[in-house]
């Protein structure tokens, strides 16, 4: 199996430790493009890091579509509701044309015995 690793930001690298967050949502470029569904993840934050398998990826033409697709409970667990969800990654991705990219739900799992 193929390892990539991920730096994020404390908050999400807290929730997918915990197993709150089960969804990482990327824009579907660079290095994502390289994951599949037997690629081990290793999410970073500082001197912590943390290993998942991903289960499935789904592609997505726009975020407007993930959204209505994903539990949004999975992908932003702090977050209420799908507008702010939306705002939260066009703010995230606002140096990038979104039309350009498709947009992938990384669905997560945190050993083979899950999958």
């Amino acid at each position: 199996m193929d390892e990539t690793i991920i730096f994020i930001k404390k908050t999400p690298y807290e929730l997918i430790e915990k197993e709150i967050k089960t969804v990482e949502v990327r824009l579907f470029r660079g290095i994502f493009k390289n994951i599949t569904d037997k690629t081990i993840l290793t999410f970073k934050n500082d001197s912590n890091k943390n290993t998942k398998k991903v289960k499935k990826i789904v592609l997505y033409d726009s975020f407007e579509e993930l959204l209505s697709q994903e539990n949004i409970k999975e992908t932003l667990p702090l977050v209420t509701n799908c507008e702010e969800c939306n705002l939260y990654y066009n703010n995230l991705y606002k140096n990038y044309n979104l039309k350009k990219f498709k947009v992938m739900a990384i669905h997560l799992v945190s050993s083979a015995t899950d999958m």
